[in-house]
């Protein structure tokens, strides 16, 4: 019986952002101070971005967001999702870069952390139409996500991504 709730426990851990589950909504506070809700961009992609202010990694894949956002921002929703402690130093952050996207505090929500497993960052999401994750972690903005957008977004043959494939590697052009 132990044994059996042991194996149900880990069972629910690798299935809870496992591909084709639902991802997890949240209600966060934008820059404006109002809040935003995950199910209110439904019928687009979502790529979800956790970051900090501190973290150097996460800043340069913010520089590489701004280059794909305006590529991409008709079919996909970028969010970044900030998760400093001190919302001060976020908003300082905040008062000196401008995001095009949408950027939300998350700041000590441990609701947000627990549910989406953040323990390391900058770590990505990305959410079909329907709220269903389609690559968890995502593809970072300089390791590979713009080839999944090229994959689903091209016009001759639009291919859609049901599960992550092993296979695929960003890194190769010829693919």
């Amino acid at each position: 019986r132990e044994n059996r709730q042991i194996a149900k426990y880990y069972l629910y851990r690798l299935r809870k952002l496992g591909i084709g589950g639902k991802a997890p909504n949240f209600m966060l506070e934008n820059t404006n101070g109002n809040f935003t809700q995950l199910k209110d961009f439904r019928g687009k992609y979502v790529y979800l971005d956790f970051w900090a202010t501190w973290c150097k990694p996460c800043l340069k894949s913010m520089a590489v967001m701004r280059q794909l956002y305006p590529k991409y921002r008709e079919h996909v929703e970028f969010i970044s999702i900030n998760i400093d402690e001190r919302k001060r130093r976020f908003e300082k952050h905040m008062s000196t870069q401008s995001y095009p996207w949408t950027v939300l505090y998350a700041g000590g929500n441990e609701q947000i952390k627990e549910d989406y497993e953040i323990v390391l960052i900058p770590l990505y999401y990305l959410i079909d139409p329907n709220g269903k994750i389609i690559q968890s972690p995502a593809f970072s903005p300089g390791g590979g996500i713009e080839r999944t957008f090229e994959k689903l977004f091209k016009e001759d043959a639009r291919e859609e991504i049901k599960i992550w494939d092993w296979k695929f590697d960003p890194k190769n052009k010829g693919e």
